[in-house]
């Protein structure tokens, strides 16, 4: 673990990204000369910090996620210590939740394309079966499964990529804390039978979870809810598996297929891993790209969420990879010199950093009272000095100018045409002849992520009751 002195005091805090239940993620910038980088901070919850149980869990999330190195997996870099307690510095995605897609794009009443659904559920899978197949150092399989699975964790970015997170409840060999007999880690709607069953769990218990996503993404509403733990448990266990064209005439017939495979109650049922869902996905875009056109992540995203909020975030993220915004402790206070200085966020109104500016302007109020006071001074020494006079011209007659002349010949004069001003200019270039085409509606994105499944109610007597963490 990298202690205070060694690698926390070159990171500044920007402003915080997330909340979640056990932990908080912050936007950091890490500067080491003329070089600087964005990180993801996620550090445990201030009533979290004395759980002996929770910070064990904390730093196994962030051993596991360490080995992990796929473009469609958040990377976690280094395991962090100081003065607040333990933190993960993970890569910076500049993008959204799948979450946030999926509440804005339902609230709006559009449905999310096939093609950008088949998109994301195809490189969920491929950081799904990187995850699935870490090994340790000595080549063992550590037979790791997310268990936590769900739109909230998983990261659409503006690059085109969608990035798995969050693996602090990954069962795994070899990690320091273990489930108690009868206890369930993750979000219930997205829990697979086996989980609910408390038998054990692999790799396919994640692609039922992966199933459940897909199908939200493309009916735009939940599909297991209930009024209570115990509805959905039963739904989840013996409800048979959606169909994913039931509602939607768009969905390929190929995909159905493989929707009713990754919700099917047994576990054989489904498919090996992820890499075979990753290939069956990957078929599905093709076909699409030749019957509608190829329609890219990143594109969706610009069209539909890079609204003026998010354009201001990646602004800010550019300045402060660039070096163009100054740091302090407080965070970005400036632009260096030569730069702009527009910034995102209100950091330079803070109070703390008024009041550290105060003393250069009373400073710079006390220079100018001098050098009126000195001018004043100089001027009521130096001797009285008459005013100058012009010189007096003599009174010649002025030459007949060209303007004269024709009037004295009785030549009329005629108006010279007008050279058209640069108002009459614009305005002719601001009417265009010709409309513009249509372009597609932006839509400022929903920043708000649906809240998990809470228990209502007490449980069936014919159904265990589980204790939720």
């Amino acid at each position: 673990m990298v202690r205070d002195d060694e690698h926390s005091a070159s990171l500044v805090k920007i402003c915080d990204i997330a909340q979640g239940g056990m932990a908080s993620v912050e936007l950091v910038v890490h500067r080491e000369g003329p070089l600087s980088r964005l990180y993801a901070r996620k550090r445990l919850r201030a009533a979290l910090l004395d759980d002996a149980s929770a910070r064990t869990m904390f730093l196994d999330e962030a051993r596991i996620a360490a080995l992990v190195r796929h473009p469609n997996v958040v990377s976690v870099h280094t395991i962090g210590q100081d003065k607040v307690g333990p933190y993960l510095l993970m890569d910076y995605v500049e993008g959204i939740p799948l979450s946030a897609i999926m509440s804005t794009e339902r609230k709006a009443g559009r449905p999310i394309p096939i093609q950008v659904c088949v998109r994301i559920a195809r490189q969920v899978a491929s950081g799904l079966h990187a995850a699935h197949e870490l090994t340790a150092h000595d080549g063992r399989s550590l037979g790791l499964v997310h268990r936590d699975l769900s739109p909230q964790n998983v990261l659409v970015g503006f690059d085109g990529l969608a990035r798995v997170t969050d693996f602090g409840v990954a069962q795994a060999s070899g990690r320091s804390t273990r489930t108690e007999t009868g206890v369930l880690k993750g979000k219930l709607g997205y829990m697979s039978p086996e989980q609910l069953r408390f038998d054990k769990l692999d790799r396919r218990s994640d692609l039922f979870a992966l199933g459940v996503i897909l199908f939200e993404m493309i009916e735009s509403r939940r599909l297991y809810v209930g009024d209570d733990t115990s509805t959905v448990a039963r739904r989840i266990i013996d409800e048979p598996a959606p169909d994913l064209g039931a509602t939607r005439a768009d969905v390929p017939a190929d995909l159905v297929a493989l929707g009713f495979e990754l919700l099917a109650k047994d576990p054989d049922l489904r498919p090996a891993d992820a890499r075979v869902v990753a290939r069956r996905l990957s078929a599905i875009v093709r076909a699409l790209e030749i019957d509608e056109g190829p329609l890219e992540l990143d594109e969706y995203l610009r069209m539909r969420f890079d609204d003026a909020e998010v354009k201001k975030r990646r602004e800010l993220a550019a300045q402060l990879r660039s070096g163009a915004v100054a740091l302090d402790e407080a965070g970005p206070i400036a632009s260096a010199p030569g730069e702009s200085s527009q910034t995102t966020t209100d950091a330079t109104t803070r109070p703390e950093l008024r009041r550290r500016r105060r003393p250069r302007a009373l400073i710079a109020l006390a220079l100018v009272a001098t050098a009126a006071a000195g001018a004043w001074l100089l001027a009521e020494l130096l001797p009285s000095r008459a005013p100058l006079v012009p010189a007096p011209v003599p009174d010649v007659a002025a030459p007949p100018t060209r303007a004269s002349t024709p009037q004295a010949a009785g030549v009329p004069t005629q108006p010279l045409p007008l050279a058209p001003t640069s108002t009459s200019t614009q305005t002719q270039t601001q009417t265009p002849t010709q409309p513009h085409a249509s372009r597609p509606s932006r839509r400022p994105a929903a920043r708000r992520v649906r809240a998990p499944d809470r228990a209502s109610g007490r449980a069936d007597p014919n159904v265990p009751v589980w204790r939720w963490r």
